[in-house]
C-alpha cells in the first residue's frame, strides 16, 4: 500500500521537490511494486518468482490495453482512480520501468523471506 500511496505521490504537483528523472519514472516502478505486494497478500504461499511473473504480466498487459483508444475507455481513463490503474498511453520506457519495479519488490521480498528464515 505503501508503494501504491508514493506512487501517488511522485505524480502530484507536491512532489516538485523530486528531480525530473524520477517524478517521470519513479511512480511507474512504485505502482508495480506495490502490484507485486499486493499480489503477495492475496496469495500469501506464492513464491516470489509466481509473483514476479504474475506481477510482469498485469502491468505489460495493462500497458498494452493502452493502445486500446475507443471512446468508452478513453473516458474511462479520465476519472480518479482509473487513470492512474489504467494509464493514457503506451509508452516503452513504462514497461522498463514496470520492470525495475516488479525486480526491486521481488529483490525485497526474497531479502525479507530469508531474514525470517534465521
Amino acid at each position: 500500500m505503501l508503494c501504491l500511496v508514493a506512487a501517488l505521490v511522485t505524480r502530484s504537483p507536491r512532489a516538485a521537490f523530486l528531480p525530473e528523472f524520477m517524478k517521470m519514472y519513479a511512480g511507474d516502478a512504485l505502482w508495480a511494486s506495490g502490484l507485486y505486494f499486493l499480489i503477495a497478500l492475496l496469495r500469501p504461499s506464492a513464491p516470489p518468482y509466481e509473483l514476479l511473473v504474475s506481477t510482469a504480466l498485469i502491468s505489460y498487459a495493462v500497458e498494452a490495453s493502452q493502445l486500446y483508444q475507443a471512446d468508452w475507455i478513453v473516458e474511462l481513463r479520465h476519472t480518479f482512480p482509473l487513470g492512474y490503474v489504467l494509464g493514457y498511453g503506451f509508452l516503452w520506457s513504462d514497461i522498463v520501468c514496470y520492470t525495475a519495479g516488479a525486480l526491486m519488490a521481488f529483490l525485497l521480498d526474497r531479502a525479507l523471506r530469508a531474514r525470517r528464515s534465521f
